[in-house]
């Protein structure tokens, strides 16, 4: 399989202690070698896709949040529907909130980040975050229709 997953809508899942234990307790007692894929565990929740809000658009039914990155930056909510925590980055808080489906530029019907997602008022120039897109994220972007791959930023923490 995929290895062990990790909960995108912010729950806690299981640990890698957790896991580790229910995987021995079931394949120690038949005295085998065990290998195992960790999965997004590891790195799922340390990669974050910011993205601008290029404009709103408003229908009687919907209000869309169109950004200037999508399912050629990250393609798992395109591929197999993933579901992706999007926060609003900003200083303070806001009360008001509306929802939106988060789509990005390219002109396919696939090409969104989040749908029925209720976030704070959002308006051209915003900055929004798509969490734990650190597995995945980078490593199945594209250059669809000629557009640039997003640049990635390391942080280390000091010692």
């Amino acid at each position: 399989g995929g290895g062990l997953g990790i909960p995108y809508d912010g729950q806690k899942g299981v640990s890698l202690q957790e896991y580790g234990q229910m995987v021995e307790d079931l394949l120690l007692p038949l005295g085998c070698r065990i290998l195992c894929e960790p999965g997004r565990i590891l790195v799922g929740p340390f990669g974050t896709l910011l993205t601008r809000v290029e404009y709103i658009k408003k229908s009687p039914y919907k209000n869309f949040a169109i950004v200037d990155t999508g399912m050629h930056h990250l393609i798992r909510p395109a591929l197999y529907r993933a579901i992706h925590r999007i926060q609003k980055v900003s200083s303070g808080q806001e009360e008001t909130s509306e929802l939106y489906d988060i789509v990005g530029p390219i002109c396919e019907s696939s090409d969104f980040l989040g749908k029925d997602r209720y976030l704070p008022l959002l308006k051209q120039g915003d900055i929004l975050a798509i969490l734990d897109a650190g597995a995945y994220g980078m490593s199945m972007s594209s250059f669809y229709n000629h557009h640039e791959l997003p640049k990635e930023v390391i942080f280390e923490k000091k010692k």
